[in-house]
């Protein structure tokens, strides 16, 4: 049975989330600019905020596919 994904994750959560790892969020943050907010010294993630920051990166993935053929 799949795990229920909760609407609030943790870095550890969100990694199993995306199939990442941890450190990989943590540079996602710093780099790509994935949406967190820290709450006592640790991120917290909503999953409607990531999911749309990755609906946007895989749209400007395609459009840049597009000028590229």
């Amino acid at each position: 049975m799949p795990k229920e994904v909760k609407e609030v994750m943790d870095s550890r959560e969100l990694a199993e989330y995306l199939g990442y790892t941890p450190r990989t969020i943590y540079k996602l943050i710093r780099e790509e600019g994935l949406p967190a907010t820290r709450i006592r010294g640790q991120f917290r993630f909503k999953k409607d905020m990531v999911d749309r920051w990755l609906e946007d990166r895989m749209r400007l993935e395609d459009e840049s596919d597009d000028k590229t053929d």
